[in-house]
């Protein structure tokens, strides 16, 4: 497994070490087929090798979920967000921990919050491209600053 990563990314022994550290149960995985296929999934939606292994260097565990979960993600990312390609790959080098959160409890409560201010799916996406909006609490983040936007004035039309 070490030295797939280093061939696959070229990435130096520390950075290595750091992936593991991170996310040590990548060394249980049966065989390296198995990440070769996630890399593969992130590569065919137009992320160059290098952009992939930042997004491993900054969430190893994203190589550690089941392909059918990845996949169900872009899925949704795609067609009921409606992020296109562009989008998507921003949205996932941006934040690649998107993909291991909850579709039932985070990402589809926080795209309803989201769309109770008043933004559109297609602006949603547009958000999302650019900043980690979907990986926020909606309890401790979202809520939060929206009711202190509120308290001073704003409508939520106005937070939109």
């Amino acid at each position: 497994t070490v030295k797939w990563f280093e061939k696959t990314f070229d990435l130096q022994s520390f950075q290595v070490v750091r992936i593991i550290s991170r996310s040590p149960t990548l060394l249980g995985l049966r065989t390296t087929e198995n990440m070769n296929r996630k890399v593969k999934l992130l590569m065919m939606l137009g992320i160059d090798k290098y952009r992939v292994a930042g997004m491993v260097l900054n969430a190893p565990s994203l190589l550690g979920l089941a392909m059918s979960n990845l996949q169900a993600k872009v899925r949704w990312l795609k067609e009921d967000l409606g992020m296109d390609d562009g989008q998507l790959r921003s949205a996932l080098c941006r934040s690649p921990t998107l993909l291991g959160l909850s579709l039932a409890g985070n990402l589809q409560p926080t795209v309803a919050v989201l769309e109770e201010l008043g933004l559109s799916k297609p602006e949603i996406a547009k958000v999302t491209s650019r900043a980690r909006f979907l990986s926020s609490s909606i309890d401790e983040n979202l809520q939060p600053k929206l009711g202190w936007l509120v308290a001073r004035g704003m409508t939520k039309s106005e937070v939109a």
